[in-house]
């Protein structure tokens, strides 16, 4: 086998005969070439579509041709296509054949022929002939016959004749192929090799209620030998099949490793086989693993990717079932109706079959109503590129990447560089490949890598990552894509060795991170819980200090030059909470304090931060501000606006549309309650 395609052709060259099937031949020739009587013969070779039919044809023709007397006649009226000349360009092939075998009597065989032809009707046939038609059928015209018997029998010559494909016509040419068979098959020192489907033409030949069986009952009155191909050993197909998988693998240079191998073998022999019952079934599934393997190299598990294209040759409904229900089969949903239609597809086949394809099925998509596998599976499946993974599945059905995904290869591609890249070089190489939609594959594709990397290069993607934040968006979902980098940056940090190293990567991290709000988002994801034993946590708390009063001073820094919560409504609350907690609650309030009396409408710009999307100033937002300052400088504020008119305090409950001064006294109102409580508990 070459390392490309499997041709479609039939076989003519024996010496490539991978199914046994030169001795059937040899005998079927031979005994044509040895016959003595001159009574007309038709073998029937019946065979199902790819099974060989003439692949056998070619190598009875090819011994054939070592014997002199034999006149051999091709024909197929599939090629010819137009039904209503099938007589005439049949009759007309036979006059070229005996033209050049008998090349004195040329002309004569030429004007018979061809007159003939003519002369012959091209209605229409059926499998039980009408009265008016059964001389044509059945008898040639006795002088034609008799003098192209007797130049046969001058010459020493014998017809054999081959039609093939006759089950790939419509049912009017097929009729017409079978009339032929009648005008001419009494001819004298004549043979006739029909190649069809016999279930095929058996059926075409009477769509009746019938069916098969009359259609049968006609081909027994023509054909006098039938001849089924022998069945292919099942492990001569299995080895061929699995010859051309390899090579398949050799042209996309892929290398199983041995367990992918013996994964493969064991669901292609429980789950393929059974299915796999001619050679151009194996042909048509070789070369699909030539197409699809090189285009998803490194992008897809290739034994699932393997395994599907063999859901898809050899069990089409199947295959179509799964590619429009992922949710079903990746375990998202049950719907037991959906369960019922595929037990519906799967009833289109044999038992054996059936049992196969759902066993191929729960190797492929575990998750088919089993809720027992967790998060940590789809973790396993993400890293293995499988087809049940969710990020996955598409890529199996789609040939590419999808929109708002990224090439594995590319990110495989972009890790090996990154080994030898500085921190600059990254982050170009990053600015390049993030956009909007794919920043979450990115992230998770190199999440399930880090572990292969070194500890330099975990260290410098750290940095690289942590400098980048602007192109991670912030999108309205529980867990952007801009915190998940931020946990990438901390899982990155935490393969580096405690001590030293690690928290000199991490002050680098938050001194350097970019932007602000990005470089806090880092901080949070390399602390640990505060309720972790000391011994077991990433960061000492001496070193959370540390780090935490670094990026308090970036911060302050940034609050010296701006009102944070004016300018920064969205990150303003989370900076002034690091600000308090690891600088000090009155450094924050101090700032506060001092952008109030900046202006008197600050300290509602302040609330409505602090609310952020809310309408309603509720406890929660009082609790949150109350970490950065105290709630009495806050109401001081307001008072300078609103003065004594806070002393009674009003809350209105969701107001729509709020004002100023609704905001304000719901604050008024708020503080005065928890006042209340705090007196009443203190009592």
């Amino acid at each position: 086998m070459q390392n490309s395609f499997f041709s479609d052709a039939p076989l003519r060259n024996v010496e490539h005969d991978r199914f046994n099937r030169r001795p059937f031949a040899l005998r079927i020739a031979q005994t044509l070439a040895a016959r003595k009587d001159a009574g007309p013969l038709v073998i029937g070779l019946h065979g199902a579509w790819g099974e060989g039919k003439t692949t056998v044809l070619n190598f009875i023709e090819q011994e054939l041709h070592n014997h002199s007397h034999v006149v051999i006649v091709r024909f197929n009226p599939w090629r010819f296509g137009v039904k209503t000349r099938l007589v005439q360009d049949f009759f007309r092939t036979l006059s070229d054949a005996l033209g050049q075998a008998i090349p004195g009597k040329k002309r004569v065989i030429s004007r018979w022929l061809n007159a003939y032809a003519s002369a012959q009707p091209e209605s229409d046939t059926t499998a039980d002939p009408a009265p008016q038609a059964v001389k044509p059928l059945n008898k040639l015209d006795a002088d034609f016959k008799s003098q192209l018997e007797q130049l046969l029998a001058q010459e020493g010559k014998r017809l054999v004749i081959f039609m093939d494909d006759i089950d790939r016509l419509e049912q009017p040419a097929m009729q017409t192929v079978f009339r032929i068979a009648k005008l001419s098959g009494d001819l004298a020192f004549t043979s006739y090799i029909l190649a069809f489907d016999e279930e095929v033409v058996a059926a075409a030949l009477n769509p009746q209620p019938s069916g098969v069986s009359g259609g049968r009952s006609f081909l027994e009155k023509i054909i006098q030998v039938p001849l089924h191909l022998p069945l292919v050993e099942r492990i001569s197909l299995r080895n061929y099949c699995l010859e051309g998988v390899s090579d398949a693998l050799a042209t996309a240079d892929i290398e199983l490793s041995e367990t992918q191998l013996q994964t493969f073998v064991s669901h292609f022999v429980e789950g393929l086989e059974v299915r796999l019952q001619t050679p151009r079934l194996a042909k048509r599934y070789c070369n699909a693993l030539t197409f699809a393997l090189p285009i998803l190299k490194n992008e897809v598990n290739p034994v699932d990717l393997m395994l599907i294209e063999g859901l898809r040759i050899l069990y089409p409904s199947v295959y179509e079932s799964v590619r429009d229900n992922p949710d079903y089969f990746l375990g998202l949903t049950y719907k037991k109706d959906k369960e019922v239609e595929i037990e519906g597809i799967l009833e289109s086949f044999n038992s054996d079959e059936r049992e196969a394809a759902r066993k191929l099925l729960k190797s492929l998509f575990p998750k088919i109503n089993n809720s027992s596998y967790n998060r940590e599976w789809q973790e396993i499946w993400t890293k293995e590129q499988r087809a049940t993974a969710l990020k996955y599945f598409p890529r199996f059905f789609s040939y590419a990447i999808p929109e708002g995904d990224i090439s594995d290869q590319e990110v495989a591609v972009f890790l090996t560089e990154a080994e030898s890249l500085n921190v600059p070089e990254i982050s170009s190489r990053l600015e390049r490949m993030v956009s909007q939609r794919n920043a979450e594959a990115l992230i998770l594709r190199i999440q399930v890598k880090v572990q292969s990397l070194s500890l330099q290069c975990c260290a410098n993607l750290a940095l690289a990552l942590a400098g980048s934040g602007h192109i991670f968006p912030k999108n309205n979902t529980v867990f952007p894509p801009f915190s998940q980098a931020g946990m990438l940056v901390a899982k990155l940090v935490s393969c580096l060795p405690g001590g030293d190293r690690r928290l000199e990567l991490c002050e680098e991290i938050v001194s350097r991170g970019e932007p602000l709000d990005y470089a806090v988002e880092c901080f949070r994801w390399m602390r640990d819980p505060e309720t972790r034993d000391e011994s077991e946590r990433a960061l000492s708390g001496e070193d959370e200090s540390r780090l935490g009063q670094a990026l308090a001073r970036r911060i302050l820094a940034l609050a010296k030059a701006t009102v944070l919560y004016q300018n920064h409504p969205a990150e303003a609350m989370a900076w002034l909470n690091v600000l308090a907690k690891w600088g000090s609650r009155e450094i924050s309030g101090a700032y506060l304090a001092d952008t109030f009396r900046l202006d008197k409408g600050n300290v509602l710009s302040f609330l409505k931060a602090c609310m952020r999307k809310d309408t309603d100033f509720t406890r929660n937002h009082y609790t949150s501000l109350s970490y950065a300052v105290d709630p009495a400088v806050v109401l001081a504020a307001l008072r300078r606006l609103y003065g004594a008119e806070l002393d009674s305090p009003r809350y209105e409950y969701y107001v729509k549309n709020p004002t100023d001064k609704t905001l304000a006294h719901q604050f008024a109102y708020t503080n005065y309650s928890i006042q209340k409580e705090e007196a009443f508990n203190q009592a």
